[in-house]
């Protein structure tokens, strides 16, 4: 059987990942069978993280994007992309495995995910802000030169040397 996932967690077709990742947490909590006396609980909360397992995974939800399309259009009843199949038998295993945890160990997984999340993002803010900090110590070398400081020369060249080692060690993390 076909399972909407976007209906799973709540969520439109064209969510960006902050609104799914938004959505599962609210619903994951909610349904954790250490949390929900529910009988479905367990059930419920391997459908939540399996549908968000393919939904926060680009490629997987392109090739779900395609799938639930020819569903809808009555044209297919199961997945036709193999890759598809063996994510969701996956991301179905590792939901299981979630619905074991308890649910102090299921949060840590939901706090470091947060964390991960963060460290992208900040990581793409510092990586603009040490760009525009290299090209304008380039443009402030130039224009000193041409006016004869040396010393804003200087200082400039240190801010391109110091915005370049950044922009290196950005790129290790």
């Amino acid at each position: 059987m076909f399972k909407d996932h976007y209906k799973t967690l709540g969520i439109e077709t064209n969510s960006s990942f902050s609104e799914i990742k938004k959505s599962y947490r609210k619903l994951a909590m909610q349904w954790h069978p250490d949390k929900n006396s529910n009988t479905n609980a367990k059930e419920k909360f391997i459908e939540i993280n399996t549908a968000y397992l393919i939904l926060s995974d680009k490629v997987a939800r392109e090739k779900y994007d395609i799938e639930l399309k020819n569903y809808t259009n009555n044209t297919e009843t199961g997945f036709k992309d193999i890759d598809l199949i063996k994510w969701t038998k996956n991301a179905e295993s590792q939901s299981e495995e979630l619905s074991n945890m308890t649910f102090n160990e299921f949060m840590k997984i939901l706090k470091e995910l947060g964390i991960e999340f963060f460290i992208t993002t900040t990581s793409s803010i510092l990586y603009a802000i040490f760009s525009i900090l290299l090209l304008s110590s380039i443009g402030s070398t130039i224009f000193s030169l041409v006016n004869g400081a040396f010393f804003l020369t200087a200082l400039s060249l240190a801010l391109g040397v110091v915005s370049t080692i950044l922009l290196v060690k950005l790129d290790e993390i």
